[in-house]
């Protein structure tokens, strides 16, 4: 098998790929890197737009909160004015200390991000009545935690007195926001368990598959995995041309025994293609830029995770039209389901379910194009059947998959990324035993054709 796999790796189509794909994941790094801005910077930008915001809204939050304040001695509006006169003048100072140049601690700056995004979503809830829960009803102690950490006092629940006038926020955007005021304020206890700046493994990795730098890496990403059966499909008429599958067959083994010594060499083929390039990308930044830490959290629809429920049985809007990572320095984009049913599970958690996704992926792959390739006769119906379920793998996510009978084709699925995060038609869960079931009927029939016809 050793020789058989180096003849592979020397073939110069394969080695053209692989070259391809490892600067291109190169090229990345590089822009990553150009794009990326240090933490100080980063909370600079941050308090700087928080306060902007402020500033725009302050007159007319106080205005609409005046007109619904029914009690003589407005203590509803003197409140909320108490939360803007305060946390703005807090910011200004942050402002000014950074203007002159002098150290700002970013456990500071994030302190006051976390109490404008809290506030901004306890008011917002009240506008669903006394029973929708908000963020303070929802985690108390650790609001109340974390309120401690200011000098000036007002009530957090009286916030939630006020209504918006136009009443136009979902509440779904509510509850979404709930979980994500819940993991801001875990992260600030923790200290920023998070990189010092941008550049790191955790932020490019993230970039590579949510497509927030380059659209062509995402492309990549499909794309080695696309490729994969007209690659198989070439390799195997390099064989049945210079006669190896018939000096296979001068062997003692068995057929079965044959047809699987091919999948495992294709195996072996498809995890350099697809993951090599990758790997050496993230080495590089390993080495340059800042060690990713597990602490790192990542928000996803748990329920898809071992259920078939998916978020499209929940109301969700969102103008990315999907979940993200969770980043607490930015502010959190994604679902907009209610807050009980989202986890924040630890980037390497998150690794480990999107990876056995792609592996379960290229196994099905492997096992098609193989058997397509050694038992169809006719070249051109075999091209054009692995031509197929290529391109239906590179445009997996795009192709109408809520359509009933695309939801048995495990070749359109998204990749293992947007699947564990879980912003798709189809669950995680639901994935995984597709990909299973596939395997197991597709290797089914390859070893009874594998048996009844001869691998020449």
């Amino acid at each position: 098998m050793q020789t058989d796999i180096k003849a592979i790796f020397k073939n110069k189509l394969i080695v053209f790929i692989f070259v391809f794909l490892t600067l291109i994941y190169f090229s990345f790094t590089f822009i990553s890197k150009d794009h990326s801005i240090g933490k100080d910077e980063l909370s600079y930008l941050s308090l700087k737009n928080t306060y902007q915001s402020l500033m725009t809204y302050k007159s007319q939050h106080l205005y609409e909160a005046k007109l619904q304040d029914p009690t003589s001695d407005k203590k509803y509006y003197n409140n909320y004015l108490t939360y803007y006169e305060n946390i703005m003048a807090e910011m200004s100072a942050l402002l000014e200390k950074y203007s002159k140049g002098q150290d700002v601690n970013p456990q500071e700056v994030e302190k006051l991000l976390i109490l404008k995004i809290l506030v901004h979503n306890e008011r917002f809830s009240g506008n669903y009545g006394a029973d929708f829960v908000s963020p303070y009803k929802a985690y108390p102690e650790k609001i109340e935690k974390f309120l401690k950490e200011f000098d000036f006092t007002f009530n957090i629940e009286d916030i939630n007195y006020f209504e918006e006038s136009n009443g136009s926020l979902y509440k779904d955007l509510v509850a979404y926001n709930i979980k994500t005021v819940e993991s801001m304020i875990d992260a600030y206890f923790e200290k920023d368990p998070y990189p010092s700046t941008e550049y790191s493994i955790y932020t490019y990795i993230r970039n590579i598959n949510y497509g927030t730098i380059s659209k062509l890496i995402y492309m990549m990403e499909t794309f080695s995995l696309g490729i994969l059966p007209l690659v198989i499909f070439y390799l195997v008429n390099l064989y049945k041309k210079d006669g190896t599958i018939k000096n296979l067959y001068l062997r003692p083994e068995r057929k079965i025994k044959n047809y699987l010594y091919f999948i495992l060499i294709f195996l072996c083929l498809a995890i350099f293609i697809v993951y090599l390039p990758r790997i050496i990308s993230y080495i590089y930044v390993l080495i340059t830029g800042d060690l990713y830490k597990t602490k790192a959290h990542v928000t996803v629809f748990q329920k898809g995770l071992n259920t078939f429920a998916t978020s499209y049985e929940n109301f969700w809007a969102d103008e990315l039209q999907g979940f993200s990572m969770t980043d607490w320095k930015l502010g959190s984009k994604g679902d907009l389901l209610a807050y009980n049913d989202l986890a924040n599970i630890s980037f390497l958690k998150f690794l480990s379910y999107y990876l056995t996704i792609d592996l379960l992926k290229i196994i099905l792959l492997v096992i098609t194009a193989t058997s397509i390739s050694l038992f169809m006769k006719n070249k051109i119906f075999g091209f054009v059947l692995n031509g197929a379920i290529g391109t239906m793998t590179i445009l997996g996510g795009k192709i109408n998959s809520r359509f009933f009978l695309n939801k048995f084709n495990p070749f359109i699925l998204p990749n293992g990324w947007k699947l564990t995060l879980g912003r798709e038609y189809i669950s995680y869960f639901n994935a995984f035993v597709l990909l299973l079931g596939w395997i197991i009927l597709m290797l089914g029939i390859s070893l009874f054709l594998a048996r009844k016809r001869d691998l020449e």
